[in-house]
Formats: C-alpha cells, structure tokens, sequence
C-alpha cells in the first residue's frame, strides 16, 4: 500500500498549491522522463492510481531530488515557485532564512574532527559545482567500520551529501 499524505488539497480547485509527502522506495528516480527508462516517481504515483483523477491532470514537481538508491521523504507540489523557495539557498524569509533540509546516510570509515570541520566549513564537490555551503553535521553513531552522519545543508546541488562525504575520501 503507497503511504501518501495530502498536506494541503482541494479536489475541486486545482489553482490552490497542493502539496503530497512521498516515502520514495529505493529503485525510482526523481525525473519526469528517464533516458534509461527506468521507473520514476511520476510513473509510480500518476500509473498505478495512488493519485485521485482530479490529481492526475496537475503538473506535479518534485522539491529537490533523490538517487535511485536513496529512500526518503519526498515532497511533490503542483506550484513552481514553491519548489523553487525551497530548492534555491538565496530564497527564504527574512526572519526564517532559506530552507534547511536534513540527509541522513550511512558511510563507511569512520569521521574524525578535521573531516567533520571540513564538511562544517564546506567542501569542493567537484566536477564544475564548486563549493558546497557550510553544513550542519552531526555524527548520530558509529559502528565498527561505519558511522551514520546526518547532514543539514541548505542548498541542493547535485548530489551533495554524497560528493561531499565521498570527498573526505570516505565511501556511502
């Protein structure tokens, strides 16, 4: 059964913003047309009916992005501009600042204070993207050979969680 759960929603007025939290299952990819056609969220939510009819005709996007390995909460709306507020670091409100999202992941290795300060401080993520905003990090637990991070950045470059811990030279 899909977990959806309408935050805002009128049936009846499709003008209104509509907002719907995903738990995206590892396996689809966040894009409206995939070239290596594989399954994405769209085709999950608009194919298999979890969507009212009334929702299916709405131009749904997704507010930032998941890899198709990555499980989570995915927030979808039929409003650009929200998704826009929410993707852009320079957007937010005067008293609240951009919004923050919040990755947890699974590395391997363990983090010590100067790859911890690194990643705090912002890192070069590499391949034109440059370099990430300070972070928030926080180290949850560690394992014998593994450590479970979570990171709280405020923009949402391509991949970011990912090439910043990969460039501590540490593997999710």
């Amino acid at each position: 059964m899909l977990a959806i759960t309408l935050l805002v929603a009128s049936l009846l007025d499709a003008r209104r913003t509509l907002a719907v939290l995903y738990n995206k299952p590892r396996g689809l990819v966040t894009t409206h047309r995939d070239e290596l056609n594989r399954e994405t969220v769209y085709d999950r939510l608009l194919g298999d009916g979890s969507f009212p009819p009334e929702f299916r005709a709405m131009g749904w996007h997704a507010v930032g992005r998941l890899d198709a390995n990555t499980t989570g909460l995915l927030v979808l709306t039929n409003d650009g501009g929200l998704v826009h507020a929410v993707t852009n670091p320079t957007v937010g409100t005067e008293a609240a600042g951009p919004v923050r999202k919040t990755y947890r992941a699974r590395v391997m290795g363990l983090l010590d204070d100067a790859s911890l300060g690194a990643l705090r401080s912002g890192v070069d993520l590499g391949g034109g993207l440059g370099f990430s905003q300070p972070a928030e990090v926080e180290v949850e637990s560690t394992e014998r050979t593994s450590s479970w991070v979570r990171l709280t950045v405020c923009e949402g470059k391509n991949r970011q969680v990912g090439k910043s811990i990969l460039t501590m030279c540490i593997c999710l």
